[in-house]
């Protein structure tokens, strides 16, 4: 005959346990503490890793329907904005990068012998020692200096008055992800003009699943506001980064951990009725 009062305790106490171990699971989806850390290889491995911020980055892509290009752009302005103001990240926009190649401009100027091979200087810089060469630049050099595009470059025409340093820098060209993109007022925007990229890097690593949530709910909530501020479009952001892959990877783990727990959970129950 089944005792039920003691049944029913021992289905009250499984279920107590069921939800105190459902309570107390943390998931730890950072693959970078079960490294081992003693391996050199490993250990370098882990310091390019910790400090490079690409593998980081978050990318928003910003879309407006109707299409206009002027809504876009104030869109933009608005949500790099709000990205600044939440805290949650290190550096939002192309600000930064585009402060620092006045420097970089000026550190190629400043090394070039460096920056050639010999091939190199055989077919790309002989042709800028004729004399022809020389005269045209210098009344380029003239006709610049007179308008505002001449502002700020005595410096490097004093280092560089062949614009040696111009070959040097059309080099970085293929690390640019496309070459047709063209910015506008300070955005990135595709070749179409339709759609604004917005780039940030995040304080906190990637594999933070409470950063990376913190993100996804600010991306909602700035979606929603966008919405509700410029009703008479359609609004689409679409934001992609490492931390979209470790709120997915969390949500996949925590589903099948809970399911485990379920089943684990029912037939020791049903182990404890039998016996």
């Amino acid at each position: 005959m089944v005792n039920f009062r003691r049944l029913s305790v021992i289905l009250l106490l499984a279920a107590v346990l069921a939800g105190a171990g459902l309570l107390r699971l943390e998931i730890d989806t950072d693959v970078i503490h079960s490294l081992p850390a003693g391996d050199p290889v490993v250990a370098d491995g882990l310091t390019i890793f910790s400090n490079h911020p690409i593998h980081d980055q978050v990318a928003v892509d910003l879309t407006v329907r109707p299409f206009q290009q002027e809504l876009l752009l104030e869109c933009g302005d608005y949500l790099e904005k709000k990205m600044r103001q939440s805290g949650l990240f290190a550096q939002v926009g192309t600000d930064d990068i585009g402060d620092l190649i006045p420097e970089l401009a000026l550190h190629v100027s400043r090394t070039l012998p460096l920056l050639f091979s010999a091939r190199q200087l055989e077919e790309k810089v002989a042709p800028r020692l004729t004399k022809s060469w020389i005269t045209q630049h210098l009344g380029q050099l003239h006709q610049s200096l007179a308008t505002m595009e001449g502002i700020g470059q005595a410096r490097f025409i004093g280092r560089d008055p062949l614009n040696l340093k111009d070959l040097v820098l059309a080099r970085m060209a293929p690390l640019a992800p496309t070459l047709s993109a063209r910015f506008v007022q300070g955005h990135l925007l595709s070749p179409d003009g339709r759609h604004l990229l917005l780039t940030a890097r995040p304080l906190a690593g990637a594999t933070d699943t409470g950063q990376a949530r913190r993100i996804g709910a600010l991306f909602a909530a700035l979606e929603h506001d966008l919405a509700a501020r410029y009703s008479g479009a359609t609004i689409t952001l679409t934001p992609v980064g490492a931390y979209r892959a470790a709120l997915d990877n969390e949500r996949i783990i925590r589903r099948d951990v809970n399911l485990a727990l379920a089943l684990a959970t029912a037939g020791i129950a049903l182990l404890l009725m039998l016996s």
